[in-house]
């Protein structure tokens, strides 16, 4: 059996993003490891849009779709803003990630520090999307470990 002061969770890219929203859900996920997440839909909708050169009208066509067809606002999807300061986050990204922009990276670091929310952050300077940990084994193995033996209960 497991207490709350035991759990924490960890995703990498659209995981990062599921973590952050299970563990808004449960209050006994006390630490949350997060690499290379989306901060806000729109950002991450107009990024892919301008990936390949569409005008940004396709963004509304598009969450109206997801909407229609899933009966989910996706605008409403920016785990971000459901980051609580009752848990303790580590964010890393990649600084030359072409798929999920350091914009994202920023975004959260911006709005955790203003809201003054326990996190800690690691932008790696020579990583693309999600490669730091092939990159970087001992150190984000290292920084893994720490976070989560500080933040969880043996």
């Amino acid at each position: 059996m497991f207490v709350s002061d035991q759990i924490g969770l960890m995703g990498i890219s659209l995981g990062a993003s599921t973590v952050i929203f299970a563990a808004s859900y449960e209050s006994k996920i006390k630490a949350v490891w997060s690499e290379s997440s989306l901060a806000n839909f729109n950002m991450a909708l107009t990024d892919e849009i301008g990936r390949y050169k569409f005008p940004n009208i396709f963004g509304f066509a598009v969450s109206l779709a997801g909407q229609l067809i899933t009966g989910i606002d996706p605008t409403d999807l920016n785990p971000v803003y459901v980051l609580s300061d009752h848990q303790n986050y580590f964010f890393t990204h990649g600084k030359e990630d072409q798929r999920m922009y350091v914009s994202h990276f920023n975004f959260i670091k911006n709005y955790s520090t203003t809201k003054g929310l326990k996190a800690e952050y690691w932008l790696i300077s020579d990583s693309g999307h999600v490669d730091s940990i092939f990159l970087h084994p001992e150190e984000y193995g290292q920084k893994m470990k720490s976070f989560f033996e500080k933040h969880l209960r043996n």
